[in-house]
């Protein structure tokens, strides 16, 4: 409907400015159908903007919808590498822990290996 609305503003104004050549100058008739197609004209002007605004926030709507997606996948990607970090940190924790709980049968903690090993057993705070 909007692109027929459109249709007749344009071929009503090629008509009246057909129309125009046949007025006599300086006539109150050719100043009055100068008056209407100049009317026309700015309805015209008005239609291609309004019509351009609509298009640029349809653009801009998307633009927005593309990017939260990209934010969303960044984020579960982010978490997901985050989760193996932890994951691997605390294989590495507990691999090196039996092993050394395995070397320190009698219950005391005597090698530096060890003793070394426990005090790096603090994981990081990641928020």
């Amino acid at each position: 409907m909007e692109n027929e609305l459109q249709t007749m503003l344009e071929e009503e104004l090629e008509a009246q400015i057909k129309n125009l050549s046949r007025l006599g100058s300086g006539t109150k008739e050719k100043a009055s159908a100068v008056e209407d197609v100049t009317k026309l004209y700015k309805l015209k002007l008005e239609e291609k903007k309004d019509l351009s605004e609509t298009l640029d926030h349809a653009k801009e709507d998307e633009l927005k919808r593309e990017q939260l997606k990209r934010e969303i996948i960044f984020r579960n990607v982010r978490l997901g590498t985050e989760v193996l970090i932890f994951i691997a940190e605390l294989g590495f924790a507990w691999h090196w822990a039996r092993k050394g709980f395995e070397f320190e049968k009698d219950g005391t903690f005597t090698s530096g290996t060890m003793k070394s090993l426990f005090s790096r057993f603090k994981f990081r705070n990641r928020s």
